[in-house]
Formats: C-alpha cells, sequence, structure tokens
C-alpha cells in the first residue's frame, strides 16, 4: 500500500487483516468495479457496519504479481469518486504498475510503499 492509504488505515483503525481478506477476494476474481487502466474498487467492512455500510478502498492492479492500495474513503463520508479523481488515480495507478522490481524494492526501504500480507 502507498504512504497515504496507510496513515488512512491507521486513522480508521482497519486491521490488516481486513486487507488481506480484501485481496484473497480480488485473486478469486470478487471485485466490485473495474475503473479501467488497472483500477479496482473494492468494498470493505469498517467498524460493525459491513461492506455495503463501509469504506471503500481503490487498488491498482494488473495481471503481474503486485497490486497496490492507493485510496480509500468511508462511504458515509464521501460520494462516488468524481471524473477529475478517476483520472488522477488512473495517472498514479499507470504509473506504480510499470515500475521495476527494484523501484519497488527501493520504496519498501524507504517507506513510500508498505508490504502487507506478505505473499498470502
Amino acid at each position: 500500500m502507498v504512504r497515504a492509504f496507510a496513515r488512512w488505515v491507521r486513522k480508521h483503525r482497519i486491521p490488516e487483516s481486513t486487507l488481506c481478506a480484501a485481496m484473497r477476494e480480488i485473486r478469486a476474481g470478487l471485485i466490485d468495479a473495474d475503473l479501467g487502466a488497472g483500477l479496482i474498487k473494492k468494498r470493505i467492512p469498517v467498524d460493525n457496519r459491513g461492506k455495503r455500510g463501509g469504506a471503500r478502498t481503490i487498488l491498482a492492479s494488473a495481471q503481474g504479481p503486485h497490486s497496490y492500495f492507493i485510496f480509500g474513503y468511508l462511504k458515509n463520508e464521501q460520494e462516488d469518486l468524481g471524473p477529475e479523481d478517476l483520472i488522477s488515480l488512473r495517472v498514479f495507478a499507470i504509473e506504480l504498475l510499470v515500475q521495476r522490481d527494484e523501484v519497488i524494492k527501493n520504496q519498501l526501504k524507504q517507506g513510500g510503499l508498505q508490504e502487507i500480507c506478505h505473499g498470502n
């Protein structure tokens, strides 16, 4: 996950296990929306609200080995993303998805990216 998303996760006390469960569902083909250009929307439960009233996460994901949680919002705090938001997130997703492994490793060391699920 990217640094800004990690801060959002900490702020809302979302456990890593919730994100890993979402990632397993995505790998099984269960997504809420394909937003194009490698963007996926996935609902996750927050507090006791369940997925429907919980949060929305946006991931940069492609056929390769890496997926990135890049944005999140609570359903009761924000409506769906607007066209400008989607364009910005698509550009960011493309930049992430074309990075070489050595760049990713460097970002992990510097804290720009944080690994979760550790291959699970």
